[in-house]
């Protein structure tokens, strides 16, 4: 299978997985896709960011996975994601290991 094909078909299934509410599998490919490049590299790392900052209140590894995002992608939602992140993290009680 080409590799375009293949990081679509693992991002799709990801999408699949997350919607019916299995994260594990989902964070499971994200991570993957997350960990090489292809053009689906930055949204992983972006869905990585909202899971912990959402889903695990894990404000540190949030803000490590929109870094890593922000080193391929200048957007507007991961700076804002960054900066919300780095706010919430300057409270006091608010941090968590990595």
């Amino acid at each position: 299978m080409p590799d375009p094909l293949l990081f679509r078909s693992l991002w799709d299934v990801a999408a699949i997985e997350k919607k019916l509410e299995r994260t594990a599998a989902a964070l499971q490919i994200y991570t993957e896709l997350a960990g090489c490049r292809n053009e689906h590299q930055v949204a992983a790392l972006e869905e990585l960011a909202k899971h912990y900052e959402h889903g695990e209140k894990n404000y540190a590894a949030a803000l490590n996975f929109t870094r890593q995002a922000l080193d391929f992608e200048k957007t507007d939602s991961l700076v804002k994601r960054r900066a919300r992140l780095e706010r919430r993290l300057d409270k006091p009680g608010k941090r968590k290991l990595f």
